[in-house]
């Protein structure tokens, strides 16, 4: 059995969870449960350590969303009676051993990331059902709400790129509802938030000018919002730092600028390079009157991400997309599963199993400390002989794949019209 013939008969077995509507709100009820069960039980993430360490003061850095973290710390603290957060709970261990008021804590400070995923959840929702059937809005919520990568990177670490893809995706949605200058303003909030969302700009132009009578006042208003972003992103991020990472960032994974031994000082040319030649499928392809907003956006995520050096989280910028992509046109569900596993395996590896600062990992067993079980000990040899070796080759999959996504996207603008199921067609 192919794999692809394999997805299809998993997929079809599965069905009747989007299918019936009483399954459907069974199992997001339960999954909000499970997630912030999740958020309350599980040891903080370093990257949560780090946001609440900018909030209180204990570290340098700031932004958008550790001013959003900040307010949840106060509120903790007006809840709680507390003046400090206490130092041992960097050190609170799952379940049994974290006591209420560590719980609390770890609770809030991942609310915001949880609120932003639901709305994330809800636009998918609304969209799709809009533009197509209840069954297919239905499975592309689920796909995104229930997805192991998202309650990793959002419930779990709290990463503000989830504030960012939602800007970009309700952007993206106003485009579908003939709002472009408000898309405008919300993809430039995007970009204050995270600096990424400006790769998008070139895309939204090239799709949404053939669109509008007054070419010349979307493309001012882009351009303004545009610079207002950057104004608001530069305003809180160290400017020649924040430009420097853009070009020397240090190689976490194995993109196509380490595989090919590309000088960190040559990767924004390489990435510019690949970026251009994106911008010219979608014109061409807007010329054909076969653009699809939503598509360019995923095809652009996914061949920055190849090229460019990401971290793991960053995988969250193109996901929603993603799952746009699975709801209306199912043909690349098996191809789609493969890339979120090898992401997913991926990130396990370059962080030593979702470590935390408690030595646990996110998956609730011990990898640090002393008396380890049999098990944790087994993983700690294996990520040690093994982990480098194996992150080598699942990255270089990961990236293949990611590319060879794209291509397949861009194979279906060229086709002939009607050929491809999505709802964003003739935006």
């Amino acid at each position: 059995m192919s794999l692809a013939s394999g997805w299809r008969v998993i997929s079809e077995r599965v069905s009747f969870v989007y299918r019936n509507r009483n399954a459907f709100l069974v199992l997001m009820i339960a999954a909000v449960v499970f997630k912030l069960s999740a958020a309350a039980l599980v040891p903080s993430s370093f990257e949560l350590q780090e946001i609440i360490l900018m909030a209180i003061g204990r570290l340098g850095g700031g932004g958008p969303w550790v001013a959003v973290e900040k307010g949840m710390v106060l509120l903790w603290m007006s809840l709680t009676s507390s003046t400090n957060i206490p130092i041992d709970w960097l050190k609170a261990v799952p379940l049994v051993r974290l006591n209420g008021g560590l719980s609390l804590l770890l609770a809030l400070t991942r609310l915001p990331a949880f609120l932003t995923d639901v709305a994330a959840t809800v636009v998918l929702y609304l969209v799709v059902r809009g533009s197509s059937s209840a069954e297919r809005a239905r499975l592309a919520a689920l796909s995104w709400f229930l997805n192991p990568y998202t309650i990793f990177a959002v419930e779990l670490l709290a990463v503000p790129d989830i504030l960012a893809a939602f800007f970009t995706l309700v952007a993206t949605l106003l485009v579908l509802y003939r709002k472009p200058v408000l898309s405008a303003a919300l993809l430039a909030a995007g970009i204050a938030v995270k600096l990424y969302p400006v790769l998008l700009v070139p895309v939204f132009l090239i799709v949404c000018l053939p669109k509008v009578r007054r070419k010349w006042l979307l493309t001012i208003a882009h351009v303004a919002f545009m610079s207002l972003g950057l104004i608001g992103y530069f305003s809180w991020a160290s400017g020649a730092l924040a430009i420097s990472a853009l070009t020397n960032y240090s190689p976490t994974v194995q993109p196509m600028t380490s595989i090919f031994n590309i000088l960190p000082g040559a990767r924004i040319s390489l990435v510019t390079v690949v970026l251009v030649v994106t911008y010219v499928a979608t014109y061409l392809a807007a010329r054909r009157r076969q653009s699809d907003l939503a598509i360019a956006v995923l095809v652009t995520f996914l061949v920055y991400f190849a090229f460019s050096d990401p971290y793991p989280q960053y995988f969250l910028w193109p996901l929603p997309f993603l799952m746009f992509d699975l709801a209306c046109s199912k043909r690349r569900g098996a191809l789609l599963t493969t890339l979120l596993g090898l992401q997913l395996t991926d990130w396990f590896f370059l962080s030593n199993g979702f470590l935390t600062p408690s030595g646990y990992s996110m998956l609730l067993f011990a990898l640090k400390g002393q008396n380890l079980l049999w098990y944790s000990l087994s993983i700690n040899m294996f990520l040690n002989r093994f982990g480098g070796f194996v992150v080598l080759i699942v990255s270089t999959l990961l990236y293949a794949l990611a590319l060879i996504y794209a291509l397949d996207l861009v194979r279906c603008w060229f086709v002939s019209s009607g050929s491809v199921d999505h709802p964003f067609r003739g935006m």
